[in-house]
């Protein structure tokens, strides 16, 4: 294999002899050529084909899998297209006819691969890509298709590969070529939690890959999602309630944590502590050197993969020079910024008109703020002088999604200063555009607190050093309880109804969250036998949310005023919030009613939403391999025909399942919910079968002619009602004949190792059958997130909640 990819390598002479100047490595040089010369927009056609490019052993197969089977298209792979046209594999055709018809057949074989599949195909190319005619047409193709340049850290690859340290450098510069041709880049981050072609064949997965492929899996989904315009549809969309219903710059009181390059690079923030209630972190390129684009590129991975939320990126300081502002170092950095599918772009409007429309015209989906910055030393304050709005003027006329404007404070009359001009210039704006304002140093602090998009804040690491600079003066969760402790916002009370309520492991997860996060709220067990009781909620201003058990998931259900499209389609809550009125009697619609959150008032009703079927998703989703990706044929199981029955049912369509069956105790209760399922896929989807089937009980042979499930999900209590004891629920073993395993999981945590999950290790010891177990402790942080961050409008801290839940588990 290794020998073959050095015979693919070109020689020097065979190309341009230019790209092998050592200059290609000095990003201090503007005009090294490193970069393609960008002339597409990056808005491609949702069915262009996407060409994955990169030398081998940067994962390019794995992605491809991986795209492919979540955009549902067909895999072309370069070495396979060319065994199909050429009737023979590439080494054989080497043997067989030589080097140069060699050559000749792989550039031949590589324009039709690309010529002759445009669109809705994942194509993933191989060593061919490096000869001049293939990159001319890669580079053609990038203006109006998806050119994905896929790399790796570049020295484990070559230990892997075992190349000779000539044949090292000679790929490490062929690779390095790539990005001259292509218009997007991803960092496929080779670690203990991703894994490509060199270490595994897609054809003989074992249960370790679905762990090790799920951290990847999500990431280059979502990024093929961002780069192609598609229309996010993750868990908690089309929930009016749902943190991705309004766009993050739109938000009201959110935060971007302040993270230099330099502090990644040195190791001095610990990524994954981000999580005290920031909404985005703000990458600052604070650092030069020899391999920069490669360090922003890595940087940007583990961002994705340790935090998970969107980035913006600000490169204006590492284009300060002691003399002037390098223009074309800024715009190469602005470049590689949109070649990575960053969320947020920063463009310094000091940088001229010219690259402000260059970088706008070639954004694809990356949304603009324009920022202006007053750090002058000597200068008293600005903000109501009408230069000011002039500038905020010219800023408002550029094709920018956000404006960010700052100076430096010199008195605490500044931040009064500021919340003046705020309201000069939104009305005296053209068009409405999010506003990001506020002073620096020691005086500018307050201002902070009421800036209400996309404030910077600092982490744990900044603690140390001088406040009165540019940098950030407070942690989200220190401005958040300023918020709080001004009244701008309230603190409100929640409550878990429902079995096990006293027992629950909710209130210590979201009440550490609250504490985490700098909220005053609390959460606490609340006893009632019937709906009616709860009416008590109504009468509390203060009242902020409610978490809903069995067995009032269905009955609660009919008595909401408003219900989320998930809770209809599930016909079960989880989750209730109240519908407030104003002062004059109206009650808002209810995206105005989640704009509210946090502030206490009057309350009319309650709207419910679900989001058990969420945790059922992401733990699903998760553990599931690349082999096992749904399919038209995959096949899932429920136990149970409860509240928590119809959530799984309706995560496993949501996953794409289309054949599913349910199984209870009561035949009758499973039918009515098979027969609900049927009757609403019907009215909205184009299906004309059932989605839903019924088992009438676990002694029934598993259907003939249907594969066995790759899912299978208990939503039985573990502990029989009143009980000590467990259910000792089991399945016949043929429900258990998967060939290539998949995942069974149980939601009940009482005990945590329930008889079926015990069937299924000792079931997957003796056959070897890879099947990927989950208990409820690790499902139920998963719904516990998603309903924290529906309550609140906050993101939720994900690790605290894991934690605590463990930690709790046995002390409630």
């Amino acid at each position: 294999m290794t020998e073959l990819l050095i015979q693919d390598l070109p020689r020097n002479g065979e190309l341009d002899g230019q790209q092998f100047r050592e200059e290609r490595f000095s990003i201090r040089r503007p005009n090294n050529g490193y970069l393609a010369k960008a002339s597409g927009t990056r808005r491609f056609s949702e069915r262009a084909s996407i060409i994955l490019i990169g030398i081998q052993g940067a994962g390019k197969r794995s992605l491809g899998f991986i795209a492919a089977a979540h955009l549902g298209r067909r895999l072309i792979t370069e070495g396979h297209y060319f065994q199909e046209i050429a009737g023979r594999s590439k080494a054989d055709y080497l043997s067989e006819y030589g080097k140069a018809e060699y050559y000749r057949c792989c550039r031949d074989v590589f324009h039709r691969m690309l010529s002759q599949n445009e669109w809705n195909c994942v194509i993933e190319c191989g060593m061919a890509s490096l000869n001049k005619e293939a990159q001319q047409l890669l580079r053609r193709f990038s203006t109006s298709h998806p050119v994905i340049y896929v790399n790796r850290d570049f020295d484990q690859i070559s230990r892997s590969l075992h190349v000779s340290e000539v044949d090292r450098q000679r790929l490490r510069q062929w690779d390095l070529t790539h990005r001259q041709f292509s218009c997007l880049e991803f960092h496929n981050l080779f670690d203990s939690t991703s894994l490509g072609e060199i270490e595994i064949r897609l054809q003989n997965f074992q249960a370790e890959s679905s762990f090790i492929l799920r951290d990847i899996k999500l990431e280059f989904s979502r990024f093929v999602d961002f780069v192609l315009g598609r229309t996010p549809t993750g868990p908690s969309s089309r929930s009016p309630f749902a943190l991705n219903t309004v766009p993050l710059e739109q938000r009201v009181h959110t935060f971007a944590a302040v993270v230099g390059l330099s502090q990644i690079l040195s190791g001095d923030v610990d990524l994954e502590d981000i999580e005290g209630g920031e909404d985005a972190v703000r990458l600052m390129i604070d650092c030069r050197s020899h391999d920069l684009l490669d360090q922003i590129c890595k940087s940007v991975a583990l961002i994705r993969r340790k935090v998970g939320i969107p980035i913006i990126y600000d490169a204006s300081v590492a284009a300060i020079t002691q003399k002037d502002f390098d223009s074309k170092l800024y715009l190469e950095l602005l470049e590689h910024g949109l070649r990575l599918g960053i969320d947020f772009l920063v463009v310094d409007l000091r940088c001229g008109t010219d690259i402000v429309s260059r970088i706008s015209s070639r954004k694809g989906y990356t949304k603009l703020i324009g920022k202006w910055s007053d750090q002058a030393s000597n200068q008293a304050s600005q903000w109501l002088s009408e230069e000011r709005l002039m500038e905020f003027g010219s800023a408002i006329s550029s094709d920018i999604e956000a404006i960010e404007m700052s100076q430096k404070a010199y008195s605490r009359q500044d931040n009064l200063d500021i919340l003046l001009f705020q309201n000069r210039a939104q009305a005296s704006a053209e068009r409405r555009v999010p506003l990001i304002c506020y002073n620096t140093g020691l005086h500018g602090k307050s201002s902070l607190v009421f800036n209400s998009v996309l404030t910077p804040v600092k982490v744990k690491y900044a603690g140390a050093g001088k406040e009165d600079t540019e940098e950030p003066l407070a942690t989200a969760a220190e401005l958040t309880a300023a918020l709080f402790g001004s009244f701008a916002l309230d603190g409100l009370h929640f409550f878990v109804i429902g079995n096990l309520g006293a027992h629950s492991l909710s209130p210590p997860m979201h009440n550490a969250a609250y504490e985490q996060l700098g909220m005053k709220h609390d959460y606490t067990s609340h006893e009632a036998s019937r709906f009616e009781q709860l009416r008590v909620f109504l009468e509390d201003p203060y009242f902020g949310g409610c978490s809903v058990n069995t067995p009032y998931k269905v009955t609660v259900y009919e008595q909401l005023m408003h219900k989320s499209p998930h809770a209809e389609a599930i016909g079960a809550v989880n989750t209730l919030l109240p519908l407030r009125k104003l002062e004059d009697g109206t009650v808002p619609h209810l995206i105005d009613q989640a704009s509210q959150r946090n502030r206490a008032g009057p309350v009319v009703g309650f709207y419910g939403d679900n989001t058990d079927w969420i945790g059922f998703v992401q733990s699903l989703q998760r553990r599931l391999s690349p082999r096992n990706a749904i399919s038209a044929h995959t096949t899932g199981l429920i136990l149970g025909a409860g509240g928590a029955a119809r959530a799984g049912v309706y995560a496993m369509i949501h996953l794409g399942c289309h054949n599913i069956f349910v199984c209870d105790r009561t035949m009758e209760a499973a039918v009515i919910v098979a027969n609900h399922f049927n009757v609403w896929i019907r009215a909205n989807t184009a299906a004309t079968k059932d989605y839903v089937h019924v088992i009438p009980n676990i002694d029934t042979q598993w259907p003939v002619g249907c594969q066995p499930p790759i899912m299978i999900l208990s939503c039985i209590p573990g502990m029989v009602a009143g009980s000590e004891n467990p259910t000792g629920f089991t399945i016949r073993e043929d429900w258990l004949a998967s060939p290539s395993g998949g995942v069974v999981a149980d939601v009940s945590y009482n005990p945590v190792e329930t008889p079926l999950l015990k069937q299924a290790i000792q079931y997957r010891n003796a056959t070897n059958r890879r099947w990927i177990i989950a208990n409820g402790l690790e499902m139920l942080p998963e719904q516990a997130v998603a309903q924290f961050e529906l309550m609140t409008g906050r993101r939720a801290p994900r690790k605290l909640m894991r934690e605590v839940c463990l930690s709790s588990y046995g002390k409630t």
